[in-house]
């Protein structure tokens, strides 16, 4: 065999082994996280797939289906499949009758604090008809005095303004 020709199968076998390394730490890196995330994993909406894999360890989506990486392919099916079965889609939505109870909930705490601001308007607009009803009379009582001042004709006596 031509010396090109190892060198390509060296280069190849290198290049095989280092794709195999940086998926393989990927895994751990993303089994990691997902134990830190409470078994959820925190990327892509929480999905996990050979897709997600190969965009993380930052390989393109078919090496991992190539005829040379067929261990890599299988290491990541096993690695998947210990996920894949635990991972409920389901049980990161909340359920409607739990969104409801949620929105219900919310609706009477508005609906009560609205009751409440209603009713401290209710008891403003009451003390406002009260404090202008005592400042009409107040205004006719000082009117009053004015005119009787005048009438008196007094100069001393000089209205504050």
């Amino acid at each position: 065999m031509n010396n090109y020709k190892q060198a390509a199968i060296r280069n190849g076998s290198a290049r095989t082994q280092l794709i195999f390394t940086k998926v393989k730490n990927m895994l751990d890196d993303m089994r990691e996280e997902i134990q830190l995330n409470g078994g959820v994993y925190p990327y892509n909406g929480g999905k996990i797939s050979k897709n997600e894999v190969c965009r993380r360890a930052g390989i393109g989506k078919t090496t991992i289906f190539s005829d040379k990486q067929r261990e890599l392919n299988s290491h990541v099916d096993a690695w998947l499949d210990q996920f894949l079965p635990k991972k409920n889609y389901n049980s990161q939505r909340k359920s409607k009758t739990e969104l409801a109870a949620q929105w219900k909930s919310k609706f009477l705490a508005l609906s009560e604090s609205h009751h409440v601001t209603e009713l401290d308007l209710q008891a403003l607009r009451s003390d406002y008809d009260k404090i202008l009803e005592k400042n009409v009379a107040l205004q006719c009582k000082l009117d009053a005095l004015m005119e009787s001042l005048k009438s008196q004709k007094v100069k001393i006596i000089f209205p504050i303004k």
